[in-house]
């Protein structure tokens, strides 16, 4: 019996300095998250070790596009630098200080987006598989405001017909690769109301002749209310200017972000 709690307390004794290390990483991101700025504009280009966030958006596109889309996300700051990121990595490279911006390279296989078919313009199924890398710059400013830019190249990869039903042939299941770019100004006048405009374009390269052209110019709006520094919650109206012939696509959505 004597032995018996010897070695019981020998194993805890051994134990004590994992259990103390997860208790003081639990600590460190419960501290890291009560100091995440609830204003939009005030957040860096990282989100911070320990921390998690998944955002979920969900919109309805009108005219030829018509039909309902969702746009879902995933951060986890592994450390500072390392972020874990849906279906892909994050590598924060740079904090933003000074004059110089906060920056970030992003390598993904997909994000799961998906957006109603265009049978008449495209004949692939959607969503696709599409490995891509990108480079986001984030720059805090005086007054609660904040100017994003990121540029990225995406090749989609894609296996099936939706008019024919017929696999696509291997040397053209490559359909299209994309430059997407855009520049967002965040500015948050009052703690938990925060206002986001952003300008986009995606260069749309298709496989000739199955795929046209199908370039993207962009303007974005987003209100978000932030209840407190763990919850976003955001309206937002899209116009989308495809090329003919699908013309103007107005969208409008909501969406939530939730961090832990």
């Amino acid at each position: 019996m004597r032995f018996g709690t010897l070695a019981a307390l020998a194993a805890l004794l051994a134990a004590a300095p994992a259990l103390a290390d997860e208790a003081q990483q639990q600590m460190t991101a419960s501290q890291t998250l009560d100091a995440y700025p609830q204003r939009v504009a005030d957040r860096p280009v990282e989100i911070g070790q320990g921390i998690a966030q998944l955002q979920l958006e969900g919109s309805y596109l009108f005219g030829q596009a018509a039909g309902l889309a969702e746009a879902p996300s995933l951060r986890y700051g592994i450390t500072d630098k390392w972020e874990a990121v849906l279906l892909g990595v994050r590598y924060n490279i740079a904090k933003d200080g000074g004059y110089l911006p906060g920056l970030a390279v992003r390598a993904q296989l997909h994000d799961l987006a998906y957006a109603p078919p265009l049978p008449a313009v495209s004949p692939y199924p959607y969503p696709a598989l599409r490995p891509g890398l990108f480079l986001d710059l984030r720059d805090r400013l005086p007054a609660h405001v904040a100017l994003n830019a990121t540029v990225g190249y995406v090749v989609s990869w894609q296996t099936g017909n939706t008019l024919s039903g017929q696999p696509i042939p291997l040397g053209q299941r490559e359909t299209s690769q994309l430059a997407p770019m855009s520049i967002t100004v965040d500015y948050s006048p009052l703690r938990m109301l925060s206002f986001q405009g952003a300008a986009g374009f995606i260069y749309d390269v298709g496989v000739a002749p199955l795929l046209p052209s199908q370039d993207d110019l962009y303007g974005r709006i987003d209100a978000v209310f932030t209840p407190n520094n763990r919850l976003d919650l955001r309206l937002f109206a899209v116009a989308n200017q495809f090329d003919q012939p699908i013309g103007l696509v107005p969208e409008f959505g909501v969406g939530a972000a939730y961090r832990l």
